[in-house]
């Protein structure tokens, strides 16, 4: 009779320590999503949450359902970035349509806003914040086409200088 009392109590120890661990893993993945905010819901239109940028340690401003770096106050130009064909397009006052798998819609406030709304980064053109995306920078002056990586790094890469504010 002990055995069985055992064999219980070591099944309720294992389902004790499996939930524990499911709770564990429930409130990492959501303090990851607020830290990182590019994973989870972020990516499908959650504009509400939360946005930072580890390595850089921004302030976060936030607009009714849209959170922002500090920096991004200083707006940057909705056709900074963008190929002339394109202008009409990025400098809309509605909405705006990403260009990846998820056509997802953001409102076109959030356009060039330093931080990545669309999945393949189509929505910043003109910051470098989705750089990692694959993300390209039209120079002004002509037909040169850089990664937005190389946008406001302090080197001049575009010969007329434009991907530097």
């Amino acid at each position: 009779m002990q055995r069985r009392s055992k064999g219980v109590t070591w099944r309720l120890l294992w389902r004790s320590l499996l939930a524990g661990t499911l709770i564990l893993c429930a409130f990492a993945s959501l303090y990851y999503e607020a830290v990182f905010g590019q994973f989870g819901k972020a990516n499908f239109g959650n504009t509400g949450s939360l946005r930072a940028n580890v390595g850089n340690q921004q302030k976060l401003t936030a607009s009714p359902g849209h959170m922002q770096p500090a920096a991004a106050a200083r707006k940057v130009p909705c056709d900074r970035g963008i190929a002339a064909a394109l202008r009409e397009e990025y400098c809309c006052q509605g909405i705006f349509k990403c260009k990846d798998a998820l056509r997802k819609v953001i409102p076109c406030a959030q356009v060039n806003d330093d931080y990545c709304d669309c999945g393949n980064g189509n929505d910043e053109p003109g910051t470098s914040a989705c750089s990692a995306r694959g993300a390209r920078f039209a120079c002004a002056g002509g037909p040169q086409n850089i990664s937005t990586a190389f946008v406001d790094d302090g080197f001049q890469d575009c010969a007329d200088g434009s991907d530097e504010a």
